[in-house]
């Protein structure tokens, strides 16, 4: 589909857009180094511990990202990926951000992909953006097509490890950019280099090559194959793609080059010897012919500054219909390529040199003029924007306003937010209610009024039961809350709400709530069993029994849980046909409780009177 065309207008709002100032564009910066910063935590799984620092490296990446034509959510995700293939928490900085995503732009491949295949070669994603933008200079520099040769090295880059690739990267590139010259599939000679590390195939394989008469490089020698194989694979492949030239010929009639029929046969027992795919041996003799011969129309004349000018001028050449070798030197003049003079070759390279040496600035290149303006436009107020909107101060008291509103309503959904605290007590109030409609039912059940008298004094009972659960979790929840750290770092909003935070507990801590949830910090859990009569807590426990037993024929024990210190046991006996019921009533009443806790308060500061 053909790209739509920009109207004048459309380019004119766009521009527009660029450069305002609005407040949404402040807002939108904010909400989006936010974002940046929830994203990151996300990928990262951390704490929130360096949630100033992501948002700092997203804010720094964006601009020059933008100059790319990047968004913020392509900012966001090439920095993932990075942290992704790298398999660590790592935070790219805005040079290697942009220089990898340009690399990306420029080789067509993902971020990813070139950082995680890098980065199982030993190289580190810091570096391979600046390796690889010297390696597609080099290339560029020789004439060939950079995109196809720099997309062999990303794919080889594990076989770093497998070779002893002299430079490294740049060791790699320079053997995919005579592969591509050759026309030889640069795996191919890698997996035959990998098999000739093996002694036993080397000297076989030399073996074979010598009864084939085969003189080039060093095939026919098993330990020069051995020592290529792992220290010089790319002479290795130089071997095998000129092991064929010596049955080439040119054929003036067709203007090609040609393998005679012996060197057919030969060449064919050759790949089957060296287990390589039909027509390898023959198609890089032939683009090898071609090559001496396009070097060799070269004028012996020119000085050249080193191999690399020489490849140039020999790929800006073509043969044409005479079969002659012309490069074109300018819009309106062709010329032969022995005929090219030092001056004109000297323009030529220097026009090569000229040309964008950055990554980024190759990326830029294919991009459309009025694209590369809005760019920078939108880069540089993305700048501004996000430079102001990136501060500490602002960072931080964000990141403390999160902590202050989530702190609160994250330990309140967490103690309250569960179905079993309730469930039991509405399961106790719909039992009630199932049983009163099944007492009105019964021929000699109950009479409706005492029913319902029934009915209420359970649902009282239960609310009194709700009151309690909602009152203990209310002193759990303050437990929770009382003492945290609202603040961020630096920020100012933190300390402020941290300072409102402890007045409000001071205030709270003098209530009757306050003391309440101190006291259950200090008695959970305590158990007082009755042993004496010794007890203070016990002499009110002795004083109500012992007038209630008048009469031991019945006896009721009663279990009661009091708030106010701990477990009680009551023994209840009353008479023969009198029932407990009341008694058991009383006793379960917050009353009755609050009374003994007073009394044994009381009891207690007389005896430390009397000490």
């Amino acid at each position: 589909m053909a790209e739509k065309k920009e109207s004048a207008e459309e380019y004119g709002k766009s521009m527009s857009d660029a450069i305002s100032f609005g407040s949404e564009q402040w807002i939108g910066a904010v909400g989006q180094m936010l974002e940046a910063g929830n994203e990151l935590t996300k990928a990262f799984t951390q704490s929130r511990a360096r949630v100033s620092e992501m948002m700092t490296a997203v804010n720094e990446a964006a601009p020059r990202m933008r100059r790319l034509g990047a968004s913020f959510e392509q900012t966001m995700s090439t920095m993932k990926e990075i942290a992704v293939a790298t398999g660590k928490n790592t935070l790219a900085s805005a040079d290697s951000v942009a220089k990898l995503y340009a690399t990306s732009i420029v080789l067509e491949q993902s971020t990813g992909t070139i950082v995680k295949n890098f980065e199982g070669a030993g190289i580190q994603f810091g570096v391979v953006g600046a390796q690889l933008e010297e390696a597609t200079n080099s290339v560029r520099d020789m004439g060939l097509n950079a995109k196809e040769v720099m997309q062999d090295v990303v794919t080889n880059a594990s076989n770093l490890n497998k070779f002893n690739f002299e430079g490294g990267v740049q060791g790699l590139t320079r053997m995919a950019a005579r592969a591509a010259q050759l026309k030889i599939d640069m795996n191919t000679a890698l997996d035959f280099a990998d098999r000739m590390m093996d002694p036993e195939n080397a000297i076989e394989m030399a073996s074979a090559f010598q009864r084939l008469g085969v003189t080039a490089g060093n095939l026919a020698d098993p330990f020069a194959l051995m020592n290529q194989s792992i220290n010089d694979p790319g002479a290795l492949q130089e071997s095998l793609a000129k092991v064929g030239k010596q049955f080439t010929y040119f054929d003036e009639k067709t203007k090609s080059f040609r393998i005679n029929p012996q060197g057919i046969l030969t060449l064919k027992q050759m790949e089957k010897e060296a287990n390589l795919a039909g027509g390898t041996l023959s198609k890089a003799a032939l683009a090898s012919a071609e090559l001496d011969k396009r070097l060799s129309n070269i004028n012996p004349s020119i000085n050249f500054k080193d191999e690399s000018d020489k490849q140039f001028l020999s790929n800006l050449s073509e043969m044409d219909a005479s079969g002659n070798y012309v490069v074109k030197i300018s819009d309106q003049e062709t010329k032969k390529l022995s005929d090219v003079t030092q001056q004109e070759f000297d323009k030529l390279i220097t026009e090569q040199k000229n040309q964008p040496k950055s990554m980024e600035e190759i990326a830029r290149a294919g991009m459309k003029t009025s694209d590369i303006i809005r760019n920078d436009v939108t880069a540089i107020k993305e700048a501004v924007v996000r430079g102001a909107v990136g501060t500490t101060v602002v960072k931080d008291n964000f990141e403390a306003y999160r902590k202050i509103t989530t702190t609160p309503t994250g330990i309140l959904s967490d103690k309250v937010g569960r179905t079993e605290i309730f469930n039991k007590q509405f399961e106790t109030l719909s039992k009630s209610i199932r049983d009163a409609a099944g007492e009105l039912v019964k021929s000699d059940g109950k009479s409706m009024g005492d029913v319902l008298k029934d009915l209420g004094s359970k649902f009282g009972k239960q609310g009194d039961d709700v009151k309690k659960i909602v009152e203990q979790l209310g002193i759990s929840v303050y437990k929770d809350i009382k003492g945290k750290d609202l603040s961020y770092r630096s920020s100012e909003i933190g300390d402020l709400a941290n300072k409102a935070l402890r007045g409000l507990e001071s205030y709270i801590d003098d209530t009757s709530f306050g003391k309440k949830a101190a006291a259950t910090g200090t008695k959970s859990g305590t158990t007082v069993k009755p042993t004496s009569g010794k007890s203070s807590l016990l002499e009110g426990t002795d004083a109500f029994t012992s007038s209630t037993s008048k009469d031991k024929t019945l006896t009721s024990t009663v279990n009661q849980t009091v708030d106010y210190s701990g477990t009680i046991v009551f023994k209840v006996d009353a008479p023969a046909g009198v029932s407990t019921q009341y008694l058991t009533d009383f006793l379960n009443s917050e009353k009755f409780k609050e009374q003994i806790y007073t009394y044994v308060q009381e009891k207690n500061k007389q005896k430390e009177k009397t000490k």
